[in-house]
């Protein structure tokens, strides 16, 4: 009863000082909104110099619209092919406050996506023979975990790497154990708390689904924390050192950091959240469940990252452990903690993450050699532009490899543009094959597919009829085998 009324009680207490939403204490968790012109009027990034942008302009035009639209304030991308960037991008500010502008060392929070560092710790220790996937997790451990509704089942290791433990997450804890700077709960102290009946956190019917562990899947960041944690009881040291010494060193990722401490603050990009006009930022924050989103890191030491698991990096996987890592365990696309997805024909394996202030997202495509990092300080989704991304820089053949089975294309510029009411699409095409072209908003919504067939060598027009659409940017994409290009055109009645 006791810690049912502290639950209840005194961390509802916390969490109305600490929420977002939730009437903030000045310099506390939330600081002043910074009005940047009135609703819907927020400041172009690259005006006054913020970020430098990429060698790609129209990729910039289109990232930079993306941002203004979906109130981002900055965001760094980058894309990597055989263990290379070969393009990279800086956009926005890190503080809007201070007019600081994005820039390759800038530090972004990474949320869920540090449950890809978290995975390959526990993967390294798979690999020397720590423990075999389908282990009942329960002899590691130094307290019982157990879904109450299925005492007797086990949950194994690969459970928590698929989210099919059974763990659920309690957001509106996590809410309230959130905080100014590092946690000072431990970690195994919070999982204890939290996984055992009559722990602090204990609630079996917010903690636990109702289904039996490894029968169906739902998301879990107390899953992955508990995998972090069964690294530091396998390895013997503490995780955050662990992963500090086993991968993060081995990378030669020097700023990349679980916890605020050791880093320099002014370099890391403040999150913000867009409130009725106006950015308000958040305080640096940190949780007790920290294996499962709390890493910060730069968008090029992240790329030096995932170059793990495109053939890029060595050191810190076998080859047949990363493959393992990025093949189906639970369907329809969950590996271990990876998600596949695909990328024009290629298999790909991808991971988001989001929490205040912050929006992240990584894709390797193992086959291609190849992958890409999108960070951003702001709470809105990074769609669609992995799909530019790759469209003006992963899907050219050099990139993927197999330029001589693409036949030679070139999309010209629609005339007229700007265009009032329609517009003509031409395109070079060097010899016979399949071609889609379609239209896209600037949000990466489909708007109409003017062609989808054979077509034969040579020149090609096709018209674009913009009668009912709003003005504004449109983009032309062309696809022909694995290859994609894009034009933009311009809507003005």
């Amino acid at each position: 009863m006791f810690r049912a009324l502290l639950r209840n009680g005194v961390l509802a207490l916390l969490a109305t000082l600490l929420l977002p939403g939730a009437p903030l204490p000045q310099g506390a968790f939330a600081a002043d909104p910074i009005a940047l012109g009135g609703p819907g009027e927020p400041r172009h990034f690259l005006d006054g110099g913020a970020g430098s942008g990429s060698a790609i302009p129209e990729l910039d035009a289109l990232i930079l619209d993306n941002m203004q639209q979906n109130h981002i304030p900055g965001v760094a991308a980058c894309a990597f092919w055989d263990g290379n960037v070969i393009w990279s991008g800086n956009y926005g500010y890190a503080d809007v406050e201070r007019g600081l502008a994005v820039t390759d060392s800038t530090l972004f929070m990474l949320a869920s996506v540090s449950k890809t560092v978290t995975g390959t710790a526990l993967m390294q220790l798979w690999e020397s023979g720590g423990f075999g996937l389908d282990d009942d997790i329960a002899p590691y451990l130094p307290f019982e975990v157990h879904n109450p509704l299925y005492p007797t089942a086990p949950i194994t290791f690969r459970m928590l790497l698929t989210h099919t433990s059974s763990i659920r997450d309690d957001r509106g804890l996590f809410d309230v154990v959130t905080v100014p700077g590092d946690s000072p709960i431990a970690l195994a102290q919070f999982l204890q708390d939290y996984l055992t009946p009559g722990g602090l956190y204990y609630d079996p019917n917010e903690n636990y689904t109702q289904s039996e562990p490894g029968s169906s899947h739902e998301y879990s960041s107390i899953g992955v924390a508990l995998a972090g944690y069964l690294v530091e009881i396998i390895a013997g040291q503490d995780f955050a050192s662990y992963c500090q010494e086993s991968v993060l060193d081995r990378l030669g990722m020097e700023d990349t950091s679980w916890f605020l401490a050791p880093l320099d603050t002014t370099r890391i990009a403040r999150p913000y959240r867009w409130v009725s006009g106006s950015y308000l930022p958040y305080t640096h924050y940190g949780y007790p469940f920290y294996p499962a989103g709390q890493l910060r890191s730069t968008v090029s030491e992240l790329a030096r990252f995932l170059m793990v698991f495109t053939g890029g990096a060595e050191g810190v996987l076998e080859p047949e452990t990363a493959q393992l890592m990025n093949t189906l365990h639970f369907p329809p696309d969950q590996g271990l903690i990876w998600f596949r997805t695909s990328a024009d024909g290629y298999e790909a394996w991808k991971h988001t993450g989001g929490h205040y202030g912050v929006s992240t997202y990584v894709l390797v495509l193992p086959s291609a050699r190849s992958g890409m990092v999108i960070l951003t300080n702001g709470e809105a989704s990074t769609t669609p532009m992995p799909l530019w991304i790759w469209n003006y820089v992963l899907s050219q053949p050099a990139a993927v490899g197999d330029g001589d089975r693409h036949a030679a294309v070139r999309l010209m510029p629609s005339v007229p543009n700007p265009f009032r009411s329609g517009t003509t699409i031409r395109f070079d095409l060097e010899r016979d094959g399949p071609v889609t072209l379609e239209v896209y908003d600037v949000q990466g919504r489909a708007i109409a597919t003017l062609l989808d067939e054979a077509v034969p060598a040579g020149r090609h027009s096709v018209g674009f009829d913009a009668t009912g659409l709003a003005d504004g940017v449109y983009l032309f994409r062309l696809r022909t085998d694995r290859r994609s290009f894009f034009q933009k055109g311009l809507l003005i009645r």
